[in-house]
């Protein structure tokens, strides 16, 4: 297994109740794909460097997690079709 990070950017329009939904819809895909979550930050509303879906503003978090490199691509497929998520990256962490 190896640590990934990866930064999720949320729509500012949910709710509180929504947004948490969200977050642990994206823990939950990690887990039932054998993963285990370290920490997750979470950064509060930002201003964006550009518009995103017209939105100025977003919500930043950052999940640290494990997993086995062949399910990046799976949850990557599943974070895609998550209409509440505005942008994602996962990248490798030490």
């Amino acid at each position: 297994m190896r640590n990934y990070e990866m930064m999720i950017i949320i729509n500012t329009d949910l709710s509180e109740e929504d947004i948490d939904k969200t977050i642990d819809g994206v823990t939950n895909l990690i887990k039932e794909n054998n993963g285990k979550i370290s920490d997750i930050d979470r950064w509060g509303k930002r201003h964006l460097a550009y518009p995103i879906n017209k939105k100025k503003e977003a919500y930043y978090y950052i999940i640290y997690f494990q997993i086995d490199s062949e399910k990046i691509i799976e949850l990557e497929k599943k974070y895609k079709l998550m209409e509440n998520i505005l942008r994602y990256l996962i990248l490798i962490s030490k």
